[in-house]
C-alpha cells in the first residue's frame, strides 16, 4: 500500500511540475505493448483474381436490397487494399450476373468463377442483417453474421472448397452502445465493413496488440 502511495504522490508532483516530466514518468512506468503476430487462415490469395459473391435471404433482401452490391464492394476493397497482389472483379459485374440468371445460386461455384473471369469465389451467405435493435424504430445498432466460403475455380467443384468460415459476426456500434442516426445507411455500411476487416484478415498476416483486455465481442 504503501509502494502505491509513493508512486500516486510522485505522479502528482509530475503533472503539477510540467508535461515533460509527465511524459517521461509514464513512458516509464507504463508496460510495453505486446503484440501477437496472426498467421493468415489461406496465405494462397495473393496474386490471384477473387470474385466475392453474396447471397441474402430473402427478408434481408427485402429490408435491405442493396445490401448484397454493398457487402461485395466493402469486402472487395479490404482485399484489394490488404492482400498483396489481388485483383477483385468489379461488384457491379457480379450484380449483373446474378440480376439476369435467376437461379445463379444454384450454379456449381466453379463455373461461377469461370463466369466471372476469376481464380476464386469467395462466397458470402448472409445468415442476419438488422440495423434497428428489436422493437425499437429509433436506436439503431447494426448486427450482421454470415458463413464464409473460399472456393477455387480452378480444380473440379467436389474439391473446389478450400477454406470455410461457419460463422462471422460483427456488431456496430460495438460495445453495447446504440446511435440515433437520421437513417439506417451510416450504421449498415459501417457494420458490413466490420465484418469485412474482420474476413479479410483471414487472408493475410497481420498483428494484434495483447493490452489485457477482453477480445471484441463476436455476436
Amino acid at each position: 500500500m504503501r509502494n502505491i502511495t509513493v508512486t500516486l504522490s510522485l505522479a502528482l508532483a509530475l503533472l503539477l511540475s510540467g508535461c515533460n516530466e509527465v511524459a517521461y514518468f509514464f513512458a516509464v512506468i507504463a508496460p510495453p505493448d505486446v503484440v501477437e503476430e496472426v498467421k493468415a487462415d489461406y496465405p494462397d490469395l495473393p496474386g490471384h483474381t477473387v470474385a466475392v459473391i453474396v447471397h441474402v435471404p430473402d427478408e434481408v433482401h427485402y429490408t435491405h436490397p442493396t445490401a448484397p452490391l454493398e457487402i461485395s464492394a466493402i469486402i472487395s476493397k479490404q482485399l484489394s487494399e490488404n492482400v498483396e497482389n489481388v485483383n477483385t472483379i468489379n461488384p457491379y459485374r457480379i450484380d449483373k450476373l446474378q440480376r439476369e440468371n435467376l437461379h445463379w445460386d444454384t450454379l456449381p461455384k466453379t463455373e461461377l468463377a469461370e463466369k466471372l473471369g476469376a481464380d476464386y469465389v469467395l462466397f458470402i451467405s448472409v445468415l442476419e442483417l438488422s440495423t434497428r435493435e428489436p422493437g425499437s424504430q429509433h436506436l439503431y445498432r447494426g448486427k450482421i453474421t454470415a458463413e464464409c466460403t473460399l472456393y477455387d475455380g480452378s480444380v473440379a467443384e467436389v474439391d473446389s472448397q478450400v477454406w470455410y468460415c461457419s460463422r462471422l459476426a460483427s456488431r456496430f456500434p460495438p460495445g453495447g452502445q446504440f446511435s440515433t442516426a437520421d437513417s439506417d445507411e451510416p450504421i449498415r455500411l459501417e457494420t458490413i465493413s466490420s465484418l469485412a476487416q474482420k474476413l479479410a484478415k483471414k487472408f493475410y498476416d497481420h498483428e494484434i496488440k495483447i493490452d489485457g483486455r477482453p477480445a471484441e465481442e463476436e455476436v
